[in-house]
């Protein structure tokens, strides 16, 4: 239910226009927070890894800043993904997952992990 509930957050944050969006979704920053703390529950995986990081992705950019979020409720989602991806399970998951290959995780380590500073794609592990 986790997975899928992030498959759809992240259809809705890409979705430029093109059916509802986060920003017209009322419930939004609730769904948002309830997925980050059980994804947080469950053991890592690859899907997981690029939902999480979609998320962020989003929650950085100002479009989200249109969601209604409580006072500070942006910051705590987005800190809260950027805790899970930071997490050495989770790195450990992303990192095998582009050593084979798997084309989800290789275009997040060049398009996104830059941005989000994802410590799974950099040279200076801590």
């Amino acid at each position: 239910m986790v997975d899928h509930t992030g498959l759809l957050l992240t259809i809705m944050a890409d979705s430029g226009g093109t059916g509802i969006t986060l920003e017209h979704y009322p419930p939004a920053s609730a769904v948002l927070e309830a997925h980050c703390e059980h994804a947080g529950r469950l053991e890592p995986s690859v899907e997981r890894f690029v939902i999480a990081a979609q998320l962020a992705e989003h929650l950085q950019r100002s479009a989200s800043e249109r969601v209604a979020w409580p006072v500070g409720g942006r910051e705590r989602v987005l800190s809260g993904y950027l805790s899970l991806l930071d997490r050495d399970d989770w790195c450990t998951v992303a990192r095998a997952g582009l050593a084979a290959g798997d084309q989800r995780v290789t275009w997040r380590a060049g398009a996104l992990a830059p941005g989000l500073g994802l410590r799974a794609f950099t040279a200076n592990d801590k």
